[in-house]
């Protein structure tokens, strides 16, 4: 896949479970409330309390469902693919209103 070409829009990643995750794995699932348009991303953080850029990646649209305990309910076997360690701790970083799954692979990592 061709990294240079032009991102389409910006995900951030404000938790240091799924970004550390993604950073270390290449790959992560991760719930939001609002739709977002699937392509390439730059992937940004303000963990550590400094906002910066620290990826590009390309974000997919897993799914879209009428709950967040529904999203957690049909995705439970995704939980290993997070970077938490139980569905409840997904749950409780997740932002309020979260019922779109997203996966987002790391294709360049910045410093």
């Amino acid at each position: 896949m061709n990294t240079r070409r032009k991102s389409k829009g910006i995900i951030w990643f404000n938790v240091k479970e799924a970004l550390d995750f993604l950073l270390e794995k290449g790959l992560v699932y991760t719930m939001r409330p609002n739709k977002k348009e699937e392509g390439m991303v730059t992937i940004m953080t303000s963990v550590g309390g400094k906002r910066r850029k620290v990826g590009k990646g390309f974000l997919r649209l897993i799914g879209e469902f009428e709950s967040t305990e529904q999203l957690l309910e049909e995705s439970e076997h995704l939980l290993p693919f997070t970077g938490f360690k139980t569905l409840e701790e997904w749950k409780d970083h997740a932002s309020e209103g979260s019922r779109f799954l997203y996966r987002v692979d790391l294709l360049e990592k910045y410093g």
